[in-house]
């Protein structure tokens, strides 16, 4: 019994047998440490603060109540020792307390019976903070030290009294002691008990968690395959009622997953598919094993989707069936990729009967044997025999002029090591080449080869003919008379050059060959070669690219060059062909320029026309220079190209030009005209069109002449016509035409304001003129 230890200690040591850290129990007892402390610094606080005033008051003597103040400041340093570190240092401090408060008693009182107070918390700290072996030393610490005290405070002199006094004592304590390891034993029992069946209920709850842990992880596991996964997942119930649709029912077939719940799966499906889809269902229910079937079922938006569904039945304990487990995947692409591969058998079956090539397969034996297995139609008509009977026959039986050569060997290898194997076969007929053969053999399957081969007797021939052909090629070349160079695409640099090009730039092959055309500083514009090789990149060829080109004694050339891309050597290389047209152009400069002075006549001839019939009608000074600048804004406007622009030019000077035939009296007339009168005016478009047709440079010209009268609405003249049916050219010219006369006086009728002018277009929009025009029109008078 003495060797016992207290219940804290007893469970650290349970604690470390059972391999677990005891730093984890310390902190209650550390906390106990600290809250004790925390109570008697309350407490004495409290005294000190009392003893202090009565002290102050004289009601007690200083010597009376300094154990009082000296008990404050232990338990102050014990209270702030517990919050650190040295905790377990302040564990000892409750006790040494309250037994020097007692000892204190002893010295001062003698036998009363307080002081039994002072040793019992003495002794039940030390039990609860320190163990069974502190509580056993306080206690026997306790008696003997108030009996000496008591001896010496009576000197020696013990009567009855005393002894009945005294033995009180010291059975107070020593019962009070034996109460503390009576309880601590029997606590220390049920703290085993219980920590046994701590550790065993631990150990199922853990094993629980466990095992709830796994099952919620599997359940989880389940979820999120039934949920991410692609096929489509089911349950129903035996009545074919879904129960459960996984969210990969909206990608299958257009439904979310909850307005699948609670439907019949058998509406989904096709109703010719139903009976299928029921036996299935009955075999997985009596065979008790999963079944599949292919269904097609309906989908949202209308279309059958083909599904293959995996259907696995569900029991209860009691063998009752629960329902079905379906799992579906759409085969829409499967289906496809068999028809594709059908598709694709026929074709290769197509291709090896129709391909020009001859096709020999063979079969390699364990034996070594190679056994002819197969041909195509084109082997017969190369060889000129029927390879029928050849089937089943080794190499050498069906092809004995083969025995001799090392051809069978390499098929065997090509049979049983995959090497591929090329070759080109001659055939000698009287000591003299009667054909070549181009023959590629290849594995197929591990032992299966197949030989390709063709006739390339006429190949050769055509290859003999080539060479030829590129000696005479090689001629032309070096004796063309136009410059031909060759160079690579990359750099630029030159392979070769003929005469000609030595004659067009002054540079020999020695001063070419190697440098390129940036080296030798040919080209007068770099821009040009940029030209050159972007429109080979782009389209491979170049034809007709003028430019300027420098010869070697700084005269400047102009070229006409043609190129294309050529492989020289597997590199890119630029074949160009290039004549000096420096006279031509020349040439050319001189009759453009001359052509354009034959223009510049022409217009100021046709100028001078205008301002006769300006004259002769005696309009507005300068009406025809007016509505031509006007016509030609608006057809800019429009995106006409400056050669059509020459001609509403030519055409909105000349475009009165057939009233030279309308008779003085009816063109000058100051009045209205007369019926008659008008019929004769109107024929001036039609006298226009009569003199200007036999005059080819301004053939182009006429439609403004002709037409610029007509109207919009196909009430104009002289052919009535409407909307687009009248020229552009003269639709454009109507407008300004209009314009320009309304704001000039006439001898019949003064100038209109121009907003009355503005106002009379936009009213005559559709009727008169066309409606865009009229609206561009505007646009571009606004802006004047």
């Amino acid at each position: 019994m003495s060797k016992r230890v207290s219940t804290i200690d007893f469970i650290l040591k349970r604690l470390v047998q059972r391999k677990v850290n005891p730093d984890a129990y310390l902190l209650p007892r550390q906390q106990w440490t600290r809250e004790i402390n925390g109570l008697m610094l309350i407490v004495i606080t409290i005294a000190s603060a009392i003893f202090g005033a009565a002290t102050l008051t004289g009601y007690f003597a200083l010597i009376e109540s300094y154990p009082v103040f000296v008990s404050w400041l232990i338990v102050l340093s014990a209270w702030l020792l517990s919050r650190g570190r040295l905790w377990r240092a302040a564990s000892f401090f409750p006790s040494i307390v309250c037994f020097l408060l007692g000892g204190y008693g002893s010295v001062y009182h003698g036998l009363g019976t307080s002081l039994v107070l002072f040793y019992a918390l003495a002794i039940i700290l030390a039990s609860f903070l320190l163990g069974n072996n502190a509580r056993r030393f306080v206690t026997a610490a306790s008696i003997i030290f108030h009996m000496g005290m008591v001896y010496f405070s009576e000197r020696g002199v013990i009567d009855s009294t005393h002894i009945a006094s005294l033995l009180t004592f010291m059975f107070i304590l020593i019962g009070i002691s034996l109460l503390l390891w009576y309880f601590d034993s029997h606590l220390q029992r049920l703290l085993l008990a219980q920590n046994r069946s701590n550790m065993a209920l631990e150990e199922e709850i853990a094993l629980r968690q466990q095992v709830e842990d796994a099952h919620r992880e599997q359940e989880a596991q389940l979820r999120r395959l039934a949920e991410n996964t692609t096929d489509m997942v089911a349950e129903i119930d035996p009545n074919g009622i879904i129960r459960y649709a996984s969210p990969s029912h909206k990608a299958g077939l257009g439904y979310d997953s909850e307005i699948l719940v609670g439907k019949n799966a058998y509406s989904l499906i096709v109703l010719e598919d139903v009976p299928k889809a029921r036996l299935a269902i009955q075999k997985s229910s009596e065979s008790r094993q999963p079944v599949r079937v292919e269904l097609r079922l309906h989908h949202a938006d209308g279309h059958i989707v083909p599904i293959d569904i995996s259907g696995t039945p569900l029991f209860n304990s009691d063998d009752t069936l629960l329902g079905h487990i379906l799992s579906g995947r759409d085969i829409t692409h499967q289906k496809q990729a068999a028809r594709l591969l059908a598709e694709s058998e026929t074709k290769y079956r197509s291709i090896v009967e129709s391909t020009p090539l001859g096709i020999h397969m063979y079969q390699l034996r364990e034996d070594g044997a190679l056994i002819f297995s197969g041909f195509n139609p084109a082997a017969d008509k190369i060889l000129g025999i029927d390879h029928t009977p050849l089937i089943g026959k080794t190499i050498e039986e069906a092809f004995p002029p083969l025995v001799h050569t090392d051809i069978p060997e390499a098929y065997r290898r090509v049979a049983c090591c995959g090497e591929e194997w090329e070759n080109e076969q001659v055939v000698y007929s009287d000591d003299r080449i009667s054909g070549v053969y181009a023959v590629h053999a290849f594995q197929s399957s591990p032992g299966q080869t197949v030989v390709l081969f063709e006739d390339i007797t006429e190949k050769m021939r055509a290859a003999e003919a080539l060479r030829v052909s590129e000696e005479k090629f090689y001629k032309a070349f070096q004796t063309s008379p136009d410059s031909i160079n060759i160079n690579r695409l990359a750099d630029g640099v030159y392979i070769d050059i003929n005469q000609g090009f030595t004659e067009l730039t002054g540079y020999t092959r020695e001063d070419s060959i190697g440098k390129s055309s940036l080296d030798l500083n040919i080209w007068v514009d770099p821009a040009d070669r940029a030209r050159l090789v972007e429109g080979l990149r782009q389209f491979g060829e170049v034809n007709n690219l003028q430019a300027r080109f420098r010869r070697k004694n700084g005269e400047i050339g102009i070229g006409l060059m043609s190129a294309t891309l050529m492989e020289v050597d597997h590199e890119q290389c630029i074949l160009s062909i290039t004549r000096d047209i420096t006279e031509r152009y020349n040439a050319e400069i001189a009759l453009r320029e001359a052509h354009l002075e034959l223009e510049r006549a022409y217009t100021e001839t046709l100028k001078g026309w205008a301002l006769a019939l300006e004259l002769r009608e005696r309009e507005t000074a300068d009406h025809s220079h007016r509505v031509v600048e006007l016509t030609k804004k608006v057809a800019r406007a429009m995106g006409l190209d400056d050669g059509i622009l020459l001609h509403i030019e030519h055409g909105a000077l000349l475009h009165d030009i057939g009233k030279l035939g309308v008779p003085d009296n009816i063109l000058l007339k100051p009045g209205a005209l007369t019926n008659e009168e008008w019929n004769i005016m109107r024929q001036h478009p039609t006298y226009a069109r009569d003199l200007l047709i036999n005059i080819p440079y301004l053939e182009p010209s006429i439609p403004i002449p002709y037409s610029h009268h007509e109207r919009w609405d196909g009430s104009g003249y002289p052919q009535g016509l409407a909307g687009q049916a009248i020229p552009l050219e003269a639709r454009i010219f109507a407008v300004v035409d209009v314009y320009d006369a309304l704001l000039s006086d006439r001898p019949y009728r003064p100038a209109w304001p121009e907003y009355e002018v503005l106002r009379y277009l936009k009213e005559q929009r559709g009727r008169q003129f066309d409606p865009q025009i009229v609206d561009l029109f505007l646009e571009i008078i606004a802006q004047l």
